[in-house]
């Protein structure tokens, strides 16, 4: 099996630390402001998150949408009959990952 990395960064959402189409103090149009959500974890997901978050040198914001972005990627995938999973050697899938997704 012959395998070939998957970049994605349609998903990242990050910016230099500005708001995505601010020019000099001008409002963005609504499309370019996110969307707040409120996420109820469990106190040990959440510890995993920040855990993450700190071994990555990144957010829990970051963490979120790396996570929802390979459950995106994963989910399209599987629908053209893909499968997931870890490889020691591009040419044979030693684990693959079912049921989660």
């Amino acid at each position: 099996m012959t395998m070939k990395p998957i970049k994605t960064d349609s998903f990242s959402g990050e910016t230099d630390g500005g708001i995505a189409g601010d020019t000099l103090g001008q409002k963005p149009a609504a499309q370019d402001e996110p969307t707040r959500l409120n996420l109820a974890l469990s106190r040990e997901l959440a510890k995993v998150v920040e855990d993450l978050a700190a071994s990555t040198d990144s957010t829990k914001t970051a963490v979120i949408r790396q996570a929802i972005a390979l459950m995106r990627i994963a989910h399209e995938e599987k629908k053209k009959g893909r499968h997931l999973g870890f490889v020691d050697d591009s040419r044979r899938l030693d684990t693959e990952i079912i049921g989660a997704f």
